[in-house]
């Protein structure tokens, strides 16, 4: 009976070691096709599950331990992206400068004034605003008049009037805002910047947002702004803030890490996941990730950053539908 119980132990463990081999293997092929890097951002979720798993099949199965040591070593592989931003930041303290606050959110529908009564309450410099309709950026602009300035991406109309691009990114700003450009690759993707007037010289404000990795155009528009963006010279007053449609452990990721030596501002706080996944529109429980970043340049320092859901002002539920991104909100202090 023991023996039936180690040989059913065994088959399952070998399930196992095989399940996180051919998940690795699928995640290392990433530069070859979005299969890999769409599969990365669960990278966290199995790389936690394989440890749990090798470690306990190490000390039941030891006539597997060597199988379940190599999943081990696969499990650090798929966390060691994640686990960087634990280590202490390596940007140089800013002592001395203008604190600026950047709230980045995607706008939810239901109920509309709800965050615009958040927003309204936020001691906030910048507001960027990702998912907003026209009908979106017409209110947020009749409500958010602590920003008077703002500007916001194209949102293509066809002959109807119905929106051709379903939503785009509007910015407010507290700050007069200088030298503005505006590139939509396509839906969903989308370049901005802008010169942000301050105390000293002007700090360069930069938005993203890209779609996931997909098949067909949807990869290629997202492949033509990722080159777009390794192609531009980067500063040391640059502010980033970008919905990268992929978690940190993506190859997006070190990518855009390394435009210009950027620092991710939650680099020596930690991860803060800020989507919840979903498939076929069911929530996955316990399956979250960070999609949604501020990286910094040389002389932006980083004072806090943190995330946090919406609550409806009318019932007690969170605002975080559709996409389910949370609130980051990040205060940054720039040499003068």
């Amino acid at each position: 009976m023991r023996e039936r119980i180690t040989q059913a132990g065994e088959s399952i463990g070998s399930s196992v070691i095989w399940s996180v081999a051919l998940f690795s293997l699928l995640v290392f092929s990433a530069p070859l096709t979005w299969v890999g890097e769409s599969l990365a951002d669960l990278r966290w979720h199995v790389g936690i599950a394989a440890i749990v798993l090798s470690v306990t099949g190490m000390v039941l199965l030891p006539r597997k331990r060597v199988a379940f040591f190599c999943t081990l070593c696969l499990a650090i592989y798929n966390l060691f992206p994640a686990l960087r931003v634990f280590l202490p930041s390596t940007a140089s303290d800013v002592l001395v400068g203008t604190e600026v606050t950047v709230i980045q959110v995607r706008w939810e529908n239901d109920p509309t004034d709800s965050l615009e009564a958040k927003l309204n309450t936020e001691l906030a410099d910048l507001a960027v605003i990702t998912g907003v309709d026209s009908e979106a950026i017409k209110s947020l602009r009749e409500s958010l008049l602590n920003w008077p300035h703002s500007f916001s991406s194209p949102i293509v109309e066809n002959e109807e009037g119905s929106d051709v691009h379903n939503f785009g990114t509007v910015v407010f700003s507290k700050h007069s805002l200088d030298d503005l450009e505006i590139i939509s690759f396509a839906e969903n993707t989308i370049f901005m910047e802008a010169q942000i007037a301050i105390e000293g010289p002007p700090v360069h404000l930069r938005v993203v947002s890209l779609p996931p990795p997909g098949p067909g155009d949807l990869q290629e528009d997202r492949e033509a702004l990722l080159q777009d963006l390794e192609k531009r010279s980067w500063d040391l007053r640059t502010i980033l803030a970008i919905d990268l449609g992929a978690s940190d452990t993506s190859m997006a990721y070190d990518r855009v890490r390394d435009l210009g030596g950027l620092i991710d501002a939650r680099q020596g706080i930690g991860r803060q996941a800020t989507f919840k996944a979903s498939f076929g529109g069911f929530a996955l429980p316990g399956v979250s990730m960070p999609r949604d970043f501020t990286f910094v340049g040389g002389e932006v320092g980083v004072l806090d950053r943190f995330s946090e859901s919406v609550i409806a002002t009318d019932r007690e539920r969170p605002l975080s539908r559709g996409n389910r991104h949370s609130v980051i909100t990040t205060r940054l202090r720039v040499v003068n």
